[in-house]
This record gives structure tokens, C-alpha cells and sequence, in this order.
């Protein structure tokens, strides 16, 4: 054991290996309760406990492969992106991504076998409000051990005692094998990543279905506003076609957006009075000076009398109010 350390959690001063006077401390890295021996700065009363002195200043992280997370003091007001517990001291951080992390939760592992669900390996993915088939309560985007072939899925802190990975339900390394040395634990290597492989692509598998229904009923959804939008393109040429019968006038149709970028979303600068049946604004559509007028919301009075409106003042000439 060291007798003192440098940590990147406490630069100023070596930490030296010592036991507090009244045998209890409160680790200044992870903010938890300790006890005994431990590395210690009496200068600044700053304690560390023996475990939280081996976090490097940076790591790399399954759960966050595309940077590095570097070690950060604690910020206030911050959540685990892994168990989504508040952080209480350092944690590790990936700045362009604003991904927060215990350090503690850096060292869980990926693939996992538990006495929970014995016949496969776990796999901690993302999930988004998932049940825990544990404590059967939703998450919101915890990361959960789930299992690719049964559907299990279980919170970190659901999962139990973890069971080492070459000790399974089927006795991997059976004594049966009479060539327990090199070859037996080839065999174990094998079975071992055999397990995790088919994990992480039950899982995936299970998430592309999932994806799918998503997707399908994305097109559920815009076919029915794609024939809801039909619908009402032909009620308003039908009401155009009727007003332009009854006016001799033919209608022209014109996007709102472009009604909007002549007169800069019916700005105040462009409008040139008040009608019966509502405001009237210049703009410039399609390389002519125009009058745009708007149908009052809350106008008593029909289309139809807005449209012969607009049909008396399309016989007029605009000009002096356009200038």
C-alpha cells in the first residue's frame, strides 16, 4: 500500500495513507461515509477513501464511446445519465455532450449474468419508460440490464447479485470436460462472448421492431393528414369555384407562407387600413406590389360576403394606397 498519492482531485497537496482520529470520514470525492485507513490531506481536511484514489483524471466509457469523460468537481444541481441519481461530489463528464456520470457507476459492467434470470446474460442499454420486471415500476430514460432473448429487463439497482459470467445455469465448465486446464477455459472464453453477442443482438433486434411500429405508425399518421389536407385543398377550390362563378372573377391560390414573406408575417409597417371584414396589407407577390386582405377571426360575416368583397376591391386600382 502507498504510504501517499497524487489525485487529480486534489492537486495541491500529496495524500498521505493515515486513519482518522475519530475512525469515520466523509470521502471528499464521492461524498459518502467511510471508515479506517484511507488517504488523507491534513492541511486542507480533505479525504479520499482507498478505491476513489484509483480514478484517473480520464477514461473511456461503453456507455458513452464517442469522448473521453473527464473528471469534474461537483457542480450542483446534476443527475447521473447511467442511474439518474443526483451527483453529490465529482463525476465524470463529457462536455460537448453534457453526459454526467457517477464515478462509481463508470465501473459497472456491460454484460452481466444474475441470479434473477439465470438462462442468459443481461445486457445495460439505454430504455426509454420501460417496466423493471423486478420492481415492476416504469423508468424514464434509465439505462437497464435487458435480456435480448426473454424480454427481461431489470434497473441497476434491481439487478441483484451479479454471478460470474462463467458460472452459469448449464455448467459451462463441467467437470465432464477431462481437459480442465487450457481447453476448458477456451471453451469458457467462447460460451462467455457467445453470450454476450446474442445479448446485445436480442436487444438490438428487439429495438429495430420497435422501430419499425414507430415508423409505421408515423405513416399511419401523415397518410391521414396527407387526406385531410386533400380534403380541404378541394373545399377551398370548391368555395373558390363558386365565388368565381357568381363574380365572373377567376381565384388564384397562394401558400400562406408566401402571403407571409410578402408582407414580413402581416407586419404593422405594411398594413394600409381596416375593411368591413378585415386588415389590409401591401406586399410584393411575385414581383408586383399587391393589397393582401386578412378574414377577421371573429367576423360575423361569411366567406362568401368576404369574397364578393375581394371581388369589388380586385376591380379597383390600388395604386395610390400601395405607395
Amino acid at each position: 500500500m502507498a504510504t501517499s498519492v497524487t489525485h487529480c482531485s486534489h492537486p495541491t497537496h500529496e495524500l498521505v495513507w493515515t486513519n482518522s482520529p475519530s475512525g469515520r470520514y466523509i470521502c471528499d470525492l464521492c461524498k459518502t461515509r467511510g471508515s479506517g485507513l484511507h488517504y488523507r490531506c491534513h492541511a486542507c481536511d480533505f479525504d479520499l477513501h482507498e478505491h476513489c484514489a484509483e480514478f484517473p483524471e480520464k477514461i473511456s466509457f461503453f456507455a458513452h464511446p464517442w469522448h473521453d469523460l473527464h473528471l469534474k468537481p461537483d457542480a450542483g444541481n446534476l443527475s447521473c445519465d447511467l442511474c439518474m441519481e443526483p451527483v453529490k461530489g465529482f463525476y465524470y463528464r463529457c462536455v460537448p455532450c453534457n453526459f454526467d456520470v457517477h464515478p462509481h457507476c463508470t465501473k459497472i459492467k456491460q454484460i452481466v449474468r444474475t441470479e434473477l434470470h439465470l438462462e442468459h446474460s443481461l445486457c445495460l442499454l439505454p430504455s426509454i419508460n420501460n417496466k423493471c420486471s423486478a420492481c415492476e415500476l416504469f423508468n424514464g430514460q434509465f439505462w437497464l440490464y435487458r435480456c435480448g432473448m426473454c424480454k427481461v429487463k431489470l434497473h441497476i439497482k434491481c439487478v441483484g447479485n451479479i454471478m460470474p459470467m462463467e458460472h452459469s445455469h448449464d455448467n459451462i465448465t463441467s467437470s465432464t470436460n477431462n481437459n480442465r486446464s487450457n481447453h476448458g477455459r477456451g471453451v469458457t472464453g467462447a460460451r462467455v462472448q457467445e453470450e454476450r453477442d446474442n445479448a446485445v443482438k436480442g436487444v438490438v433486434l428487439e429495438e429495430i421492431k420497435i422501430i419499425q411500429g414507430q415508423l409505421e405508425l408515423l405513416q399511419k399518421e401523415n397518410k391521414k393528414l396527407q387526406d385531410e389536407r386533400d380534403n380541404a385543398v378541394k373545399e377551398a377550390k370548391g368555395l373558390l369555384g363558386s365565388a368565381s362563378r357568381q363574380s365572373h372573377v377567376a381565384f388564384s391560390e397562394f401558400l400562406l407562407l408566401e402571403l407571409q414573406q410578402a408582407t414580413e408575417n402581416f407586419s404593422n409597417s405594411h398594413k394600409i387600413g381596416e375593411g368591413g371584414f378585415g386588415s389590409v396589407f401591401k406586399g410584393f407577390l411575385h414581383n408586383t406590389m399587391v393589397a393582401i386582405k386578412i378574414l377577421h377571426p371573429e367576423s360575423l360575416q361569411g366567406k362568401q360576403e368576404f369574397e364578393q368583397e375581394v371581388t369589388i376591391l380586385s376591380r379597383m386600382r390600388h395604386q395610390t394606397l400601395l405607395n
